[in-house]
């Protein structure tokens, strides 16, 4: 796990939440979008240019769906600002320092990271000691 409660985070630091749950990378093919089943706590579908991007727990993937994961889910706390500048930044670049891939959502009240699940120990590490309070 990744060591309990968070302190309150630095001066200028974020807090962020550890989501209980793993989640997938797929692509659902083509067709109707896919629907989230009642009680998914994280649910990203992005469409763009043709390709479907879903990011999900493995119960909620579609049959047959290529996966790749798993992966953890860091929530900022929010909600933040529309017009907040360099939130992403600010969590990047300490993990681009550890050597930790991101795939990054956001919503309209927050922003959240997805680093792989064998690589979350390291990324709360890096965080953390870039003044930010991590959870979970």
């Amino acid at each position: 796990m990744t060591g309990g409660p968070a302190a309150e985070p630095a001066d200028g630091g974020l807090a962020l939440t550890v989501r209980p749950e793993p989640v997938f990378l797929c692509q659902p093919g083509p067709g109707p979008p896919p629907v989230p089943p009642a009680g998914c706590d994280f649910w990203s579908l992005t469409i763009a240019d043709g390709e479907q991007a879903l990011a999900a727990p493995a119960s909620a993937l579609p049959e047959g769906a290529r996966r790749n994961g798993p992966w953890r889910v860091l929530t900022v706390a929010g909600p933040l600002p529309l017009d907040a500048v360099g939130v992403l930044l600010r969590l990047a670049e300490p993990l681009a320092r550890a050597g930790v891939p991101i795939a990054p959502v956001a919503t309209v009240d927050t922003d959240h990271l997805l680093v792989p699940g064998a690589q979350l120990a390291r990324a709360v590490a890096a965080l953390r000691a870039a003044g930010h309070a991590v959870a979970g």
